[in-house]
């Protein structure tokens, strides 16, 4: 009986000890809130509005780098993820968008171990046909503008007459009805190219940095700007028709990108196969570029092309901007296809391809890279 009592008395202190060293419950995530403004209650279809808000802990205290959902939709409709973003140590947060009509916006808490989730409350933007003046603008920005730098002018571009001023901190250009701004990077870039009086000529609306990656694009009166924070070549700029001018952009962003591993890289990746690339490449660059299915999206080549050749835009003669279908293999069959950026005297083509190594041949790595063929090796062209 003794040894029996002495061995319960051990069992219980182990017990107990147990229970002291045990580490403790993971503490539950602190409830937050979020506010969420925007910068104007109205816009123009061409202008892009500026989200700010902050995340806050119940009880104080700041919140950390916390991941907040930015969800828009019409009226009416179903909220949609725009972007995701990250704030600062402080909560803040800030993100720029192009409403393309009526939206109303909220900001979500993503919820995490240390967070819990919450929501702004819905922030509506409505749309107004009628123009904005370039002082009218002015006025709505000046506190991210700052200060005029300059007097505004007037300009003749292209048949229409444009005015623009410049600002510590951007661009203002009048052209048609309302006015854009330009900044940042695609400023440098637009200053670069000769600005308002350069071969671009006026902005026809705010940049738009809602495209795959949260890249930036901007269309100019003739020709696009194209900023990709990660692209072998950040800041891209084409001349020439809007459209077209954006896709090339996009696409030779990418030049002297290498896949890290047989069909596995950036590209195989958004398309979700392991199947050739080239295809994939000019969708993603089609999507990048605002310009949807222009070129379409498939894991399968052979569909790509039946897709371009059921719209009847197959021609004979290359052009800048369009699909060459290769006959890369030589069997006569379309087996690759590239984006035409130039054509030269002695009448060979300059392309951007993907899938593609360096010299245009089969080995690896492959990647992304110029490429120049003969006529010959092309069967068809599509245009957009």
């Amino acid at each position: 009986m003794h040894l029996r009592t002495r061995a319960a008395a051990a069992t219980a202190l182990l017990t107990v000890a147990g229970l002291l060293a045990a580490p403790p419950a993971s503490a539950a995530p602190r409830s937050t809130s979020v506010a969420l403004a925007v910068s104007q209650d109205a816009a123009r279809t061409t202008e892009a509005v500026v989200l700010r808000g902050r995340v806050r802990l119940a009880g104080g205290g700041t919140p950390g780098r916390a991941r907040v959902r930015i969800e828009s939709r019409r009226p009416g409709g179903a909220f949609s993820t725009v972007m995701t973003v990250r704030t600062g140590p402080k909560g803040r947060f800030f993100v720029q968008h192009r409403p393309y009509g009526a939206r109303d916006y909220r900001a979500v808490v993503v919820r995490d171990a240390e967070r819990a989730a919450s929501r702004s409350p819905v922030r509506r933007v409505a749309v107004r046909k009628a123009g904005r003046t370039l002082p009218a603008r002015a006025q709505l920005l000046r506190s991210r503008l700052r200060d005029a730098t300059g007097p505004a002018r007037t300009y003749r571009r292209f048949g229409a007459r444009v005015a623009a001023q410049p600002f510590a901190r951007g661009l203002l250009v009048r052209w048609g009805k309302n006015t854009s701004l330009v900044e940042g990077a695609v400023l440098t870039e637009y200053t670069r190219r000769g600005g308002v009086r350069g071969r671009l000529g006026a902005p026809v609306a705010d940049v738009d940095c809602q495209g795959l990656d949260r890249a930036c694009l901007q269309r100019f009166q003739r020709g696009a700007i194209y900023v990709h924070p990660s692209a072998p070549h950040r800041v891209t700029s084409v001349v020439g028709e809007r459209r077209v001018a954006s896709l090339l952009a996009a696409a030779q962003a990418w030049s002297g990108y290498r896949e890290p591993s047989y069909r596995g890289g950036k590209f195989s990746h958004w398309q979700g196969n392991r199947n050739a690339w080239c295809g994939s490449f000019l969708s993603w660059a089609s999507h990048a570029s605002g310009n949807g299915e222009a070129f379409p999206r498939s894991g399968v080549f052979s569909e790509q092309v039946a897709i371009i050749r059921s719209r009847g835009r197959t021609h004979s003669r290359p052009r800048v901007g369009s699909f060459a279908f290769i006959n890369y293999f030589g069997n006569g069959r379309p087996t690759h296809v590239g984006l035409v950026t130039g054509i030269r005297k002695d009448g060979r083509i300059e392309l951007i391809e993907g899938n593609v190594a360096s010299n245009g041949g089969t080995g690896h790595p492959r990647g992304v890279f110029p490429i120049v063929r003969s006529p010959g090796s092309v069967l068809f062209y599509a245009s957009m």
